[in-house]
């Protein structure tokens, strides 16, 4: 019989004092007596500490200056101790049994590197929705048309008082370079086997778990497991509208060439796609800067591009108080003579 496999969790927070023991608490309920929670204090300014204080010795609490996300997550992992890393966000929430199944998922298949699963969101109007993931990554197939798929209970022993439901495994590294799939809060990883991959990026304004979660994908075979995992909670109903597609484009566009580019078994097999994506990404963003009024930057994005469309060419030439007039005119003609849609 194989050895129970340990289980570091790592919380970053940052002034979500009143949220931060509810995911402490159900982190808590789903761990074994060699886990161990870390929970990183990201320069809280607000009652975190005397939230903390209240666990005792039952935290590992790492305090510092203010870094975001991907430095607080990073800070974890440096002191994680156990063969499996979970990541929780301070104000969200797991699902019964999360822990559980992906322990179980890893103890029968030591091929599996990393795994993640469904989420549920509660908004900021009171609402809830079920099985959303989609929202994250927008990919309209079936998880059967992505990642082959079999039930759980012919991997691993299923709890009594949990559903059953499908795991699809497979490489989907080639598959991630297009859109990220993996809520953070839903993830657990072998952290040995990962490495010096399981790295958050740190400067970057969006898009830090995709840098992560793209690099340990090209290592090894994924698991989603089609059950809710994990509670977003607070989020606005229209979660896409909270980050500036300059930047999304930007950071994908980066990625992109940092982690799919230099993979060269990926290239040798996907290297025409890879260019079709790069240049609707660099489409994206020349257009974003356009509109931003960013022209040489404009400029820059367009002469790296096979195809660029000749308006963008013409439009990143003009000088700022032409091409805010031109930008302007557009927006107004779209306005009244479009069915008021901007």
């Amino acid at each position: 019989m194989s050895t129970p496999l340990t289980l570091s969790v790592v919380i970053p927070t940052y002034n979500r004092a009143t949220f931060l023991a509810r995911a402490i608490d159900s982190a808590r309920s789903q761990m074994r007596k060699d886990d161990e929670l870390i929970v990183v204090d990201d320069g809280s300014t607000d009652e975190t500490r005397d939230v903390l204080g209240r666990y005792g010795a039952e935290l590992t609490v790492i305090p510092g200056e203010r870094g975001g996300a991907g430095a607080a997550r990073n800070r974890g992992v440096r002191v994680a101790r156990g063969d499996l890393v979970a990541f929780l966000d301070s104000d969200d929430e797991w699902f019964p049994h999360k822990t559980t199944l992906q322990r179980r998922l890893f103890e029968a298949r030591p091929d599996v590197l990393y795994s993640f699963g469904e989420m549920a969101c509660s908004f900021r109007d009171g609402s809830t929705a079920r099985r959303q993931l989609w929202t994250w990554h927008r990919d309209p197939r079936p998880w059967i048309d992505i990642l082959p798929g079999s039930p759980f209970s012919s991997i691993a022993v299923l709890p009594s008082d949990a559903p059953n439901f499908n795991v699809h495994i497979g490489d989907l590294f080639p598959d991630m370079a297009h859109r990220l799939y993996v809520l953070t809060s839903s993830y657990m990883v072998r952290r040995l086997e990962a490495g010096q991959s399981l790295r958050f990026q740190e400067d970057v304004p969006i898009y830090e778990d995709w840098a992560c979660f793209g690099r340990v994908a090209r290592l090894g075979l994924g698991a989603f497991m089609d059950l809710e995992l994990a509670w977003q909670h607070g989020q606005s109903t229209e979660r896409l509208s909270d980050a500036n597609d300059l930047d999304r484009c930007r950071v994908h566009a980066a990625l992109l060439d940092e982690i799919w580019l230099t993979n060269r078994d990926y290239m040798d097999a996907h290297g025409a796609e890879y260019s079709r994506l790069l240049e609707s990404v660099n489409r994206r963003l020349a257009r974003n800067q356009i509109a931003e009024g960013q022209t040489s930057e404009a400029r820059a994005t367009l002469a790296r591009m096979r195809e660029p469309p000749n308006t963008y060419q013409l439009l990143a030439t003009l000088p700022p108080s032409v091409l805010n007039g031109v930008l302007a005119a557009r927006r107004y003609v779209k306005r009244h003579l479009s069915g008021g849609n901007d």
